[in-house]
């Protein structure tokens, strides 16, 4: 039972904050993408828009995955974003140009996720729409 005056274990915090804007090139290795700053330093399931800003008629394959999952990276990054499923990856999506796509990735206890791109050279802009943060 909750108490009055005390918030559920979990609830939905919106923000509308930009980790990524394009002004560096998109990692075509998994990298972190550190949101603690953002959200705090603790798990929390978060709701991202990636844009693919690019104008030219291609799409891009972004990946986001929970920080700290062994992977072989290399074997996966041969065949990306084809070969990044099961419990390697969590959210993959192909998003065309000047367009958006969606993800919901859960973050590490240390509010940091990783993420890939097979087009480095595309400009990208991540946005964090909304967060839950993960209580044990």
């Amino acid at each position: 039972m909750i108490a009055i005056g005390q918030p559920p274990a979990a609830f939905i915090h919106p923000v509308t904050v930009n980790p990524f804007s394009g002004d560096s090139p998109n990692p075509s290795a998994w990298t972190d993408l550190d949101l603690s700053s953002y959200i705090g330093v603790r798990a929390s399931l978060v709701f991202l828009q990636v844009l693919n800003v690019e104008v030219v008629a291609a799409q891009a394959g972004y990946a986001f995955r929970e920080k700290y999952i062994p992977v072989d990276r290399e074997a996966k990054a041969a065949n990306f974003p084809n070969d990044c499923g099961g419990t390697n990856c969590f959210n993959v999506a192909s998003v065309t140009n000047d367009s958006q796509g969606y993800f919901l990735i859960q973050t590490d206890g240390n509010g940091v996720l990783q993420w890939y791109c097979d087009k480095a050279d595309h400009e990208t802009i991540i946005n964090i729409l909304c967060y839950i943060p993960i209580r044990g």
